[in-house]
C-alpha cells in the first residue's frame, strides 16, 4: 500500500564551540513532498551566544528561497 504519516529527509548535523547545530525537513511517507523544515540550535555552555535551545522554520529568516530552503539546506558553523 501507499505509505501514510510523515517522514524525515535531509538530515544534517554539527557539533562545535559548545552548541549542536542540526535541521531535518518533514515530508509526506507518501511521495516524499517535502512540507517543513526545521534548523535548531542548542547551545549548552558557549557563553558568546544565548544558552538554549533555538528553533527555526522559517526560510525569510534566513534569506532563503523557500524551495531552497525545503530541499537544499545544510548546517555548518562559521566564525
Amino acid at each position: 500500500g501507499v505509505p501514510v504519516g510523515t517522514i524525515i529527509l535531509y538530515p544534517s548535523c554539527q557539533i562545535n564551540r559548545g552548541m549542536i547545530f542540526y535541521t531535518y525537513v518533514v515530508a509526506n511517507a507518501a511521495g516524499n513532498v517535502p512540507q517543513n523544515r526545521i534548523v535548531g540550535l542548542i547551545n549548552h555552555n558557549n557563553t558568546t551566544f544565548p544558552v538554549g535551545v533555538t528553533t527555526y522554520t522559517d526560510a525569510s529568516v534566513f534569506g532563503v528561497e523557500p524551495q531552497v530552503w525545503l530541499e537544499k539546506i545544510a548546517v555548518g558553523i562559521s566564525t
